[in-house]
Order: C-alpha cells, then sequence, then structure tokens
C-alpha cells in the first residue's frame, strides 16, 4: 500500500475565517486521496498561551500533527525546517504575508516545493500595501500558486500562468451549522419586523458605511427593519456612531464576533454582502447553502458563484441607492408573502462543496509532486 505524502499548511492566524475553515475542510476530506495535512501557526507569545486549546477546537487534526511557533524569534526558520524534516513534509503551503514569507525560506533550504495560497489583499493602508507589493513579488518564485477567485488571477499577472489554479472556497455541508437542524437564533424582533444582516469582519473594506446608509433610507412600510452586523473589528466603534448620526441606532444590532454566526445568518430574512473588495465571500457561499435571499456587490467571482439562482441581487459597490432598491425588492417580496428562497444549496453542494475542494486540491498536489522539476 502506497504511503501518504504530508503537506504542511503555514498559517499566522488563530482566527476563524475563511482560510482556516479551508483548512480543516480539506483535513477531513483529502486523506482519502493520499495526502495527510500536517500545520504550523506562527503566532506572537501573547497568542500563544491558548493556542493549543484554539487548534484542537478549530482543526480537528490529532496532536503530533499541530506545532505553534511563538512569532518572529531568531530560531523560527530553523525550528521550522527540524520540524519539516520531522515530519517528512513532501510539500508547503501557506496562506499569508507573514506565512508566505517563512515559508519560501523554508522551501529554498529544504528543497521541498511550496504552495501559497491567495486569498486577496485589503489594501488597508500604505504600509499593508507595501508589504503586499511585496507578497506579490514573491509569489512569482513559488512552485505554485492558488487563488481562491478567478478574478484574483488579474492582480498576480506577473506570475506565469503555468504556475496558478483556482480552487474556490467550500463550504462543509456535513458540518451542524450548515445541516436542516440548526435553529435559527431569535433576537427579539417584534412580531411582523423584518431583518436584514451583514456577517463579516467590521473593516474598511468591507463597506459597511453603505450599507446602513442604504437602511437609514428605506420607506417608511419597512420601519419595523432590525439591522445585524455580525463580526468584529477595527471600525466597530465608528460604525455604531454612524449608527447614531444616522437615527437608526435603536435598529442595529452588533454581534460581536460570534462562533454560531451561521446560525444568526438562518434567522434574517436577508443577507447583504456590502464589500469593496472580495474575491470568493464565504459569506456568500453560506448564504447560498442556507437557501437565504442575498443582495451582494459585484466584487470578486459572485457573479460566477450565484450562478443565476433566484432572489439573488447583484448590485454595483459603493452605491447606496443600489443596495437599498433590492433590499425594498426583497423585503417587499416578504411582506407580500412570496418566498425568499435562493434555491442555493443545490448549487453548493455541486460546486462548493469541501469534497470538491479536496479533489481539486488533490489534483493541485499531484502535478506538482509528479513533476520533474518540482
Amino acid at each position: 500500500m502506497q504511503s501518504k505524502i504530508n503537506v504542511l499548511h503555514i498559517r499566522s492566524s488563530l482566527g476563524r475565517y475563511g482560510p482556516e475553515r479551508n483548512i480543516a475542510a480539506l483535513a477531513r476530506h483529502v486523506e482519502q486521496y493520499g495526502y495527510r495535512i500536517f500545520l504550523t501557526l506562527v503566532l506572537s507569545p501573547v497568542k500563544g498561551g491558548s493556542a493549543r486549546e484554539a487548534l484542537s477546537q478549530h482543526y480537528d487534526l490529532p496532536p503530533e500533527r499541530l506545532k505553534i511557533f511563538p512569532g518572529w524569534d531568531p530560531f523560527i526558520i530553523a525550528n521550522l525546517c527540524a520540524t519539516i524534516r520531522r515530519w517528512d513534509i513532501r510539500l508547503i503551503e501557506t496562506h499569508d504575508m507573514r506565512s508566505n514569507l517563512l515559508g519560501f525560506i523554508a522551501s529554498r533550504i529544504t528543497g521541498i516545493p511550496n504552495i501559497a495560497n491567495v486569498h486577496g489583499w485589503t489594501r488597508r493602508n500604505i504600509v499593508v500595501r507595501a508589504l503586499e507589493i511585496w507578497d506579490r513579488i514573491l509569489l512569482g518564485h513559488c512552485n505554485k500558486v492558488i487563488t481562491v477567485s478567478r478574478s484574483l488571477q488579474l492582480e498576480i499577472g506577473h506570475v506565469p500562468r503555468e504556475k496558478i489554479v483556482t480552487i474556490w472556497n467550500a463550504i462543509a455541508l456535513e458540518d451542524p451549522p450548515c445541516g436542516d437542524s440548526c435553529e435559527p437564533l431569535s433576537f427579539a424582533q417584534e412580531e411582523g419586523s423584518l431583518a436584514v444582516g451583514a456577517f463579516t469582519r467590521l473593516s474598511p473594506e468591507k463597506g459597511h458605511s453603505y450599507f446602513l446608509r442604504a437602511c437609514a433610507v428605506m420607506p417608511d412600510e419597512f420601519r419595523q427593519l432590525r439591522i445585524l452586523l455580525v463580526g468584529d473589528g477595527p471600525l466597530k466603534s465608528e460604525l455604531q456612531k454612524l449608527a447614531a448620526k444616522l437615527g437608526i441606532a435603536e435598529k442595529v444590532i452588533f454581534t460581536g464576533f460570534r462562533d454560531d454566526a451561521i446560525r444568526i445568518m438562518k434567522s434574517v430574512d436577508v443577507v447583504v454582502v456590502p464589500s469593496l473588495r472580495e474575491a470568493c465571500p464565504r459569506q456568500v457561499l453560506e448564504a447560498l447553502s442556507l437557501n437565504k435571499a442575498i443582495i451582494s456587490t459585484d466584487v470578486g467571482d459572485v457573479t460566477k458563484i450565484a450562478g443565476g439562482c433566484r432572489n439573488v441581487h447583484i448590485v454595483p459597490k459603493a452605491s447606496v441607492e443600489a443596495l437599498r432598491m433590492a433590499m425594498v425588492d426583497l423585503l417587499g417580496k416578504k411582506l407580500k408573502g412570496e418566498s425568499l428562497s435562493s434555491n442555493g444549496r443545490d448549487r453548493v453542494e455541486e460546486k462548493f462543496s469541501a469534497p470538491r475542494m479536496a479533489r481539486e486540491y488533490a489534483a493541485t498536489y499531484r502535478s506538482i509532486c509528479e513533476s520533474p522539476g518540482k
């Protein structure tokens, strides 16, 4: 029986966001194709104390396949290379700017091929933009680059086309939050009220201010509208002040980060994705898996993801009026008793399931392992 090939994923976050969920789903499904996932987290010393518990919870990997490195210590490269040799790693895969750099250096020292995953860039400020430029340059020297959307390929045009493959994000439909038995969470809505929600990090590129401004100019027939912002981030205080300024503070619920966000999603009438920049937005996939009505800006691969599902409105980004009109249309249907089901779950099962993602990753791994030059 052929032995499995060990693949090391390197990540510098303890979050429960798209990359982490993809790694967890991949670990469950790719082993049947002959690949075994190992994971290292490069964390700051402050985060390191609770990392072991978080790893166990988030990734469901056995302890012997997990390793934590305490940030930018002077021996991080040496320790990482030693771990690669001890685990008999045959592929290195990275997921962010810090891990891309560390993984690239370790790859060159050990001679192990490396794969860089591109989940998108925020362009948040001048320092971040400068680092992102260096990250793009580094991608051209990796053995393979995986983008989570086809639109991202345009942003790394200097990388040879044969090095790039697009593998869309996936939803683990077998997880309890996505199952039919999932009970929606109620936020004590008044009788007859409607609810809309945005489910993403509160940061500038996510476009929450346009969403709140659109909610503030809804017609009187939607005066009972409840507005949920599910997530945390640096803009929370600023968005709270904006809601007060717009006179809708009493309608807006800031839930903070929630592990059960998808249960909250099940309780709203319309999921809104007002982002200014996205690649393959996970909240769209989650909403489709629940057959929810969706309003999303035309960013990244959203149009391809939606694939003509009903009750999915694609609107221009940075447009308050477009968001308002789409909410009026969908919520108006709800008031008339019409169904807002998006028939999206069938599409997720076909195009965005974890088994599909695992097959595509396995094919990519195979292409590298069987390449003479690696």
